[in-house]
């Protein structure tokens, strides 16, 4: 994974999209770790996301503690995805680990995101069982999402 996102750090910005190498550093010192992608900054309607590219599209209004504890949220993700039986639990198991870990760096950092359904259900540092369970079973339109991708990601 980390080859692959070495390579992607050249991969340019989509448009309307920018790069920042100062807050860059900003994020990896608040992260506690660097950040092997290409992170472009715009406009994007939860605080970022990784595309299939594997660029880190960060909110550009967001606060610089909260877009560094989604940075290790998108880094825990691997690529390629599981394949075969078991991949839909795999995927599940890494999102919810992802949010955990996400959200432990928020409360670390003191920084909350209003907006977060997982936090709104679950309170500000749940547990990777606790998340893993509201991500499978939550009718939340966020985690009917992260269900649905899953499913177009595995393989079975």
């Amino acid at each position: 994974m980390i080859l692959a996102l070495l390579g992607c750090r050249s991969i340019p910005c989509p448009d309307g999209w920018a790069t920042d190498e100062a807050r860059v550093a900003r994020l990896t010192a608040l992260a506690g770790r660097p950040v092997d992608a290409r992170v472009c900054f715009g406009p994007v309607e939860e605080l970022g996301l990784r595309d299939d590219r594997g660029r880190f599209l960060l909110d550009a209004g967001a606060a610089d503690a909260l877009l560094a504890a989604r940075v290790v949220h998108l880094a825990r993700h691997g690529d390629p995805a599981p394949v075969g039986p078991g991949c839909r639990d795999a995927l599940l198991r890494e999102e919810a680990e992802a949010w955990a870990t996400e959200l432990a760096l928020r409360a670390r950092l003191g920084v909350a995101d209003p907006r977060c359904p997982v936090v709104a259900e679950l309170g500000s540092v749940p547990t990777v069982a606790d998340v893993e369970r509201w991500l499978a079973h939550s009718d939340h339109p966020r985690a009917t999402a992260l269900r649905a991708s899953h499913a177009r990601r595995c393989v079975e």
